[in-house]
């Protein structure tokens, strides 16, 4: 949750109308294991996208309620989102500061 919430900023906390999150605070959805992110329908194509990555980087799997299925990431999202150097920065995000404010360590989940 921190990974995307350091992409794009908490619904509480969106000034410019540029956050995906169509409820907040966003840490409300997370129960036990399980973290709901309820999104805006634009930009959800985008957000989901970039959950997939850093869950995919994080040993996490992302699931889509709407379709039921398991949300794996398309070639197309592939071509431009590094796994590899997405968990090397993860890895070294977590051991500066667990709640990182640094956005480069995300900012492989855009085009």
């Amino acid at each position: 949750m921190i990974a995307l919430l350091e992409q794009w900023p908490d619904l509480t906390e969106d000034e410019d109308d540029i956050s995906p999150w169509s409820t907040g605070p966003l840490i409300v959805e997370a129960r036990g294991p399980l973290i709901y992110f309820p999104m805006r329908y634009s930009m959800a194509d985008e957000a989901s996208a970039c959950a997939t990555a850093v869950a995919a980087a994080m040993g996490l799997v992302c699931y889509d309620p709407q379709t039921q299925q398991v949300r794996k990431q398309s070639p197309a999202e592939l071509a431009y989102i590094d796994i590899e150097e997405l968990r090397k920065q993860l890895r070294e995000a977590r051991m500066v500061n667990r709640v990182s404010s640094r956005p480069e360590v995300y900012s492989r989940c855009q085009p």
